[in-house]
């Protein structure tokens, strides 16, 4: 019988942001993510104090910079900045999508995302 591992993702208000906590890729440790308000559920941004991605919300595909010591910010998703492409997790990708910051755009009905 094999164990299967889930990780769960709580995505919160933080003063006028939305946040969730999370390790991804080579991360040594978790960090805290704010995620840029949801226009396009097909691009979202999410950025914590070194890294900043790009993800589709609807299959989890997307791009995940390296790892900045000054800050990441939006040109560092090149992949001339090291930004490399990443399969986000389902549960976070459910969380943001059930969560406030997507707004009124998603309707969640019958587990089907529409515009």
């Amino acid at each position: 019988m094999s164990t299967i591992y889930s990780e769960l993702y709580t995505v919160r208000k933080g003063g006028i942001a939305y946040l969730f906590e999370a390790k991804f890729e080579t991360m040594r440790k978790s960090d805290e993510w704010v995620i840029y308000p949801v226009s396009d559920i097909e691009s979202v941004i999410i950025q914590c104090g070194t890294r900043i991605a790009r993800l589709n919300l609807l299959t989890g595909e997307g791009i995940l910079s390296a790892r900045q010591s000054g800050g990441a910010y939006s040109v560092h998703l090149s992949s001339a900045f090291g930004a490399k492409p990443y399969q986000f997790p389902k549960g976070l990708c459910e969380a943001i999508l059930e969560s406030p910051v997507a707004g009124t755009k998603v309707n969640l009905s019958n587990g089907h995302h529409h515009f």
